[in-house]
């Protein structure tokens, strides 16, 4: 088994997101390891579960209950309801600087819904790589390789090699 943890910012004004955890295709059961309140609408979490991996992996963090009545407009500001991933961690392997560049996320909303927003001057990707948000209905995703430590050593070097081109 190992230890997948994700830290994150969750975003709301009546209450927090909720969302359930994938890996592989099959849920996992997770715990809040931590919560740190910050502000009126931001809590810091740290959400971990236990997993078997494969060579190939797909850990999905899955949000599921956003509705209209979660973005909340005043005169003063605009509440809504999101979640910003700034951390994955792996059996003690932290993702910080590859995170960006291994995940997406894919909305679920319907095509009604899409249709109404792009009406309203709004356009609504199907998928967004390399994002850490999720603001919408569906699935973020972030893909890995099993050892973890070779694949993060093997993405680590990759980047460095190909940004100290520019």
């Amino acid at each position: 088994m190992s230890k997948i943890k994700i830290f994150a910012e969750f975003y709301g004004g009546r209450r927090r997101p909720v969302v359930d955890l994938w890996l592989n295709g099959q849920s996992l059961i997770y715990k809040v390891e931590y919560v740190e309140r910050v502000g009126s609408d931001q809590e810091n979490i740290i959400l971990s579960a236990d997993g078997d991996l494969k060579d190939q992996n797909i850990f999905q963090v899955i949000m599921k209950d956003k509705t209209d009545d979660d973005l909340i407009i005043t005169d003063q500001k605009v509440i809504d309801h999101y979640i910003v991933i700034k951390e994955a961690e792996v059996d003690g392997i932290r993702f910080e600087e590859v995170l960006h560049k291994c995940c997406r996320f894919e909305h679920s909303m319907d095509q009604e819904w899409v249709s109404h927003m792009k009406s309203r001057g709004y356009d609504i990707q199907p998928v967004y790589e390399n994002s850490l948000h999720i603001r919408l209905n569906g699935a973020w995703s972030m893909e890995f390789e099993s050892p973890v430590w070779r694949w993060h050593t093997k993405k680590i070097a990759w980047e460095f090699r190909h940004e100290s081109l520019y």
